[in-house]
């Protein structure tokens, strides 16, 4: 055709534009499969900012049969469709035998072309302070820092107080 948009079909193989703006949902009301738009109303889903654009969030539970029910439900319930551009997975875990936590983003990004991109990204926060010497020092300055400052707080506040004390004795004798 000569353009170098894609041609974006809906569900039942009818064009519905060229430009992803034009078919991409900004609210509830944009979304044009109505199952979609059913199970996204079911889990609450709200549409925030995630991962640089918005989209909708949902919120899954903690049990995990209950997980698993909720995204069968979602997925035989079109959530992906030819309107996805991401779909992002979060969750944390906690390791106690490494005393850590681990954030983990699983991201698929759906491509107008059909290709799927997939990307992993993982953050972990270890709760042990102090494994090793180098740590023990760390902490060791962190308390000395703390200390310092709460010094410095107090001998600024002694000197606000100094000078509110004077400014009230000048006062009182100006006004004799």
């Amino acid at each position: 055709t000569g353009n170098d948009l894609p041609i974006i079909f809906d569900d039942f193989g009818t064009e519905v534009g060229g430009n992803l703006d034009e078919v991409s949902a900004k609210s509830e009301a944009d979304i044009l499969d109505p199952k979609t738009r059913a199970v996204l109303q079911k889990y609450g889903c709200g549409y925030k900012d995630a991962y640089g654009g918005k989209g909708f969030a949902c919120m899954l539970n903690v049990s995990a049969a209950e997980t698993i029910a909720g995204l069968t439900d979602l997925a035989s319930n079109n959530f992906v469709n030819n309107q996805t551009g991401v779909v992002a997975v979060d969750f944390v875990i906690y390791n106690g035998w490494a005393e850590a936590f681990a954030h983990v983003a699983i991201v698929f990004n759906f491509q107008p072309n059909g290709m799927i991109e997939k990307y992993i990204h993982t953050e972990t926060l270890r709760l042990e302070l102090m494994h090793d010497a180098l740590s023990t020092l760390r902490v060791f300055f962190e308390v000395v820092v703390i200390v310092i400052s709460i010094y410095y707080l107090l001998w600024v506040c002694q000197g606000i107080r100094m000078a509110v004390l004077t400014r009230s004795d000048r006062d009182e004798t100006y006004t004799k």
